[in-house]
């Protein structure tokens, strides 16, 4: 049910409720928020994905890292208050950009991969939590880094 009413979102609501539940979860601690190229290419490396072809937009991530939050009992409610409560229908003026969109996606990410950087540089990834499905980390990967490749 969760999943289905995540899908039928709009890309503007998709990304503004990925933007109101990032916000949240960056008070609560330390988030690498700026995607570079190097993250993307060691990203797409560690999950064996590659940028999906055709026409990514900020909408479809935002939708798919929702996707991800819906599979963890911890976030359920807090999805289900956002897609039913009374702002649903108001986040805001503020137009989603697909800058917030990757930001938001990967605090997402980071519910269940550590992403670390050392100090030459190089990113290394550990999965924490598996999802129910390791596919749908692979798919927000692979979103990324299609909005990257743009």
């Amino acid at each position: 049910m969760i999943e289905e009413q995540i899908r039928e979102l709009d890309d503007r609501t998709a990304g503004q409720m990925l933007a109101v539940i990032a916000r949240t979860r960056m008070r609560e601690g330390d988030f690498e928020t700026e995607l570079s190229p190097e993250m993307a290419e060691a990203l797409q490396e560690e999950f064996n994905v590659q940028a999906e072809a055709g026409g990514v937009t900020a909408g479809d991530l935002a939708r798919e890292a929702l996707l991800l939050l819906a599979r963890d009992p911890e976030h359920q409610k807090m999805l289900m208050d956002l897609l039913i409560g009374p702002e649903q229908k108001s986040f805001g003026v503020d137009p989603v950009t697909a800058a917030a969109v990757i930001t938001g996606a990967l605090v997402v990410l980071q519910t269940h991969v550590r992403i670390e950087r050392d100090k030459k540089g190089k990113w290394s990834f550990l999965v924490e939590r598996k999802a129910a499905s390791d596919g749908i980390l692979k798919a927000v990967v692979g979103k990324l880094a299609s909005l990257m490749a743009k």
